[in-house]
């Protein structure tokens, strides 16, 4: 469900006030609810990819919270912790320096933030990890 969420923080608030609205049903997994998340998410990576399929640019934007993510993964040896659930990590240390930077409102975080934790994804890098461990990994 990261992977989702990230369509709507990076190419449709409209998409992510949803998410977090629908966030028991997809929990649920009641039908129309994922497929219109599925639905929703492949449109807009499609959109991006299209836009920019020799990666010149704009599709960097797909990487959102992989950086951290991907550290994170790598940190944990592959084992205990998804995916998803490092990008979702990675996406809230992303936005945080973002709203550091003044490049993004503390209420759009804050949007990205419960909905993450509305659809029981961690937001928070294991206290298992190191900074240090991380820092291997990210650069």
């Amino acid at each position: 469900m990261a992977e989702v969420v990230k369509y709507g923080a990076i190419k449709s608030s409209s998409f992510l006030k949803w998410l977090n609205k629908n966030a028991d049903n997809l929990l649920m997994r009641k039908n129309k609810y994922v497929l219109h998340a599925v639905k929703t998410s492949v449109k807009e990576k499609i959109d991006v990819v299209q836009k920019d399929e020799k990666e010149s640019g704009l599709r960097a934007i797909l990487n959102f919270g992989h950086t951290l993510g991907h550290a994170i993964e790598a940190a944990s040896n592959y084992k205990g912790i998804l995916h998803g659930e490092a990008v979702s990590i990675g996406m809230v240390f992303a936005a945080s320096m973002s709203v550091d930077i003044n490049k993004l409102s503390i209420e759009e975080f804050n949007l990205l933030e419960s909905t993450l934790r509305k659809l029981n994804l961690p937001t928070k890098v294991p206290k298992k990890l190191k900074s240090s461990q991380l820092k291997t990994y990210s650069f």
